[in-house]
């Protein structure tokens, strides 16, 4: 989009349908067009206008289904010059139905709609104090690569961009969903918006961390569409126990990493991925294939109070099995145990 800016090829006054934060639409407005962004989540929008504002840009911006833009479109479409940005899934602006009440604070349309159809949010924060600085717990966060060591029912993450995809155990089944999300490691804040499947599709939230004489308070909003009292009350209940959980891993951080351990190597097998993918589950592993040729693993023998987290990755290239393996032991007196057993462990 700015390419096309600084070319030239957009005129006029622009819509730009599934605008996120605003970044596209903020920087066409400072080169002078009249801009209007629309968004489907109310959070993306409360920071689009927060940018405009620091940057002293003029964008009007409004929550909006952008795939329906009745009282949006139209009005501009009469207008010489029009430039409608599409809406790219790609960036992950994956709209909701519905459109912001008329002197919504995040913005207003250029016309009001006919029959506005309005989405009801509803939004759960909390905050907990950590003995632990802000930016160990803005990285503990942001590195979603280190979840499935850190946190127990991920099992795998992968990021293109500001979309992230991951593998979370659900009891015995491993889900997967797609999230966009924003980095904000200045201001020690990322936002993130659920992208597919639903129900999670209308879920939008953000992390952020303040640092205090006790170390950092760190809050965690979930704002979400479909208010009944069980999704309420499950919302709730997961935003608590993510706190709970971050507590206790930063407040011993030090520790786990000092107590986790790294090995690969390779083992000849026999049969497709699923083969061994339907071998290792039999075994006591979670695993879920997360790519071609590509297995995530996760150790899940309740009973085995040595580990604290057993994770790997296994690369299939004919028949070898190449294997990437992490360990964080439950104490430190195990650490050289681990560090023998390991790579045994690997080729059996």
């Amino acid at each position: 989009m700015v390419a096309l800016v600084e070319q030239g090829l957009i005129r006029g006054e622009v819509l730009d349908a599934g605008c996120g934060t605003g970044e596209d639409a903020i920087h066409m407005a400072a080169n002078g067009h009249r801009v209007v962004g629309v968004d489907a989540s109310a959070i993306a929008i409360e920071r689009a206008a927060a940018k405009a504002r620091e940057r002293g840009v003029d964008v009007e911006f409004a929550v909006s289904d952008a795939t329906e833009l009745t009282g949006y479109v139209g009005p501009l479409r009469h207008r010489r010059g029009l430039r409608a940005v599409p809406h790219d899934v790609r960036r992950g602006q994956r709209p909701l139905r519905g459109r912001a009440a008329p002197g919504d604070p995040a913005g207003r349309p250029l016309s009001r709609p006919a029959q506005p159809r309005h989405v009801t949010t509803t939004t759960i924060r909390g905050d907990i104090t950590v003995a632990a600085p802000p930016p160990l717990l803005y990285d503990l966060i942001a590195r979603v690569d280190r979840a499935p060591q850190f946190f127990a029912p991920h099992l795998y993450a992968s990021v293109s961009g500001d979309v992230v995809r991951r593998w979370v155990l659900a009891g015995d089944t491993v889900r997967s969903w797609t999230a966009r999300r924003e980095l904000d490691p200045d201001g020690l804040r990322i936002t993130f918006e659920h992208l597919e499947p639903a129900p999670l599709t209308a879920m939008a939230g953000e992390w952020t961390f303040e640092p205090t004489s006790a170390g950092t308070v760190v809050r965690l909003a979930h704002t979400f569409a479909g208010a009944s009292a069980e999704r309420t009350a499950d919302v709730a209940r997961n935003t608590t126990a993510q706190l709970d959980h971050v507590k206790r891993i930063a407040e011993n951080f030090s520790s786990l990493s000092a107590r986790t351990v790294h090995a690969s190597g390779s083992v000849a097998v026999t049969g497709s991925l699923e083969d061994v993918q339907r071998r290792l589950v039999e075994s006591g592993w979670a695993a879920a294939v997360v790519a071609p040729d590509v297995l995530a693993l996760k150790w899940t023998g309740s009973r085995d109070r040595r580990f604290h987290a057993v994770t790997a990755v296994a690369r299939l290239a004919g028949t070898t099995l190449d294997v990437e393996c992490t360990v964080t032991a439950a104490e430190d007196s195990l650490v050289s145990a681990v560090r023998r057993w390991l790579p045994t462990a690997i080729r059996g």
